[in-house]
């Protein structure tokens, strides 16, 4: 089998129809390119992590995807990719719980700034930025250029405290090239990991 489908009669086409999917739209919502659809569809071979991400895309089980799963490797691994797939999801649960409860601290923490006075706002607000930050990385099901946001202005933040507090020029500046080459490198990172999903 070597995490292959094998011969197996799919539902591809049917699921994505009754979904009101073009091949085109599902390639956008799945990542998996439009070709792969097409040959799925047409009754050939692709990989169990394929079949994975069409499952995710189309709201479904990985043996949803199939009239009949004959072989008995081929319905085991099925199992065993929808049982991994179910973990998952729980994990992913607890993630979006932790993120949420690191986001509101997070902005409780960043609008007690507002009431501890000028001198403390700044690391107030840098305390929430990060907090926030970190609940949004957490979090599935947010926009991917969020997160790369909030380090952004976290890095604004910091670097205006930086200067409000009257650091010598060279320390600013020292501390500014090492946040933005870190932001850039979040970005970058942030890039290559958009475009191997496609």
């Amino acid at each position: 089998m070597n995490g292959k489908s094998g011969r197996n009669e799919t539902r591809v086409s049917a699921l994505r129809r009754s979904a009101g999917w073009t091949q085109e739209r599902l390639c956008e919502q799945s990542g998996v390119p439009v070709r792969t659809i097409q040959r799925l569809e047409a009754g050939n071979e692709t990989s169990l992590e394929t079949l994975s991400r069409i499952a995710d895309a189309l709201k479904v089980e990985v043996r949803d995807l199939f009239v009949t799963t004959d072989g008995a490797g081929f319905a085991a691994a099925i199992d065993g990719l929808d049982d991994r797939r179910a973990r998952v999801r729980r994990h992913q649960w607890v993630l979006n719980i932790v993120g949420w409860a690191a986001i509101s601290v997070g902005v409780l923490v960043g609008a007690g700034g507002a009431w501890s006075g000028p001198d403390r706002f700044f690391t107030y607000a840098i305390g929430g930025l990060v907090a926030l930050t970190a609940g949004l990385w957490a979090v599935r099901g947010r926009p991917r250029w969020l997160p790369m946001a909030a380090v952004w202005v976290t890095a604004a933040v910091s670097l205006l405290y930086l200067l409000a507090f009257g650091w010598a020029w060279w320390v600013y500046g020292c501390v500014a090239v090492v946040v933005i080459a870190l932001g850039a490198l979040l970005t970058w990172l942030l890039v290559v990991e958009t475009q191997r999903s496609v």
